[in-house]
């Protein structure tokens, strides 16, 4: 079970009792539907903002390092990381993945689910980056070359920054 499902089957579960009531009334349920679409749409965004976060720390503990060493890395290090933190923010205040009912743009349920698949597959590519940053953060403290790691890092955050950009195309009915 991927992420996106596992965020879905999370906003399910705290259904209270008034929505419960509510989902009887007519028009009610699409609309119900929709928001949870969104609410999951959110949490995936959440997680991928709170994963890449743990990321610019553990650059940032890398730099500290490197600093005290006086690495000449040290600055391609904090370049990766403003880079990596940009990318989080850009993320964290991405739109939703759902318009309203006035918004000029609809995206439609099918495309929702589309969304959150594609949500999915961000989510494993931005563990993917983690893993890179803790490795760079190992190899600092052990005194090893980073270089080819970095560039990996730096390669890895613009095709994440790359492909999220698609989605906000996808979203805006731009990209299918």
């Amino acid at each position: 079970m991927g992420y996106s499902e596992k965020a879905q089957s999370r906003v399910a579960e705290e259904r209270k009792f008034v929505e419960t009531v509510a989902s009887y009334i007519p028009g009610y349920h699409g609309y119900q539907g929709r928001e949870k679409i969104r609410e999951t749409d959110r949490l995936v965004r959440d997680e991928l903002t709170r994963v890449l976060k743990i990321g610019v720390t553990n650059l940032s503990s890398c730099f500290s390092v490197l600093v005290k060493s006086r690495s000449p890395l040290s600055a391609d290090v904090d370049r990766v990381k403003l880079k990596a933190d940009r990318i989080s923010e850009t993320v964290r205040h991405a739109e939703y993945g759902y318009a309203g009912l006035f918004d000029p743009i609809k995206i439609h349920d099918e495309e929702l689910h589309a969304l959150l698949k594609f949500d999915d597959g961000l989510v494993t590519t931005v563990h993917e980056i983690l893993d890179s940053t803790e490795n760079i953060l190992k190899l600092s403290r052990d005194g090893k070359g980073i270089g080819d790691t970095l560039g990996s890092l730096e390669s890895s955050l613009d095709n994440f920054s790359n492909e999220f950009g698609e989605r906000k195309q996808f979203m805006q009915g731009l990209k299918e």
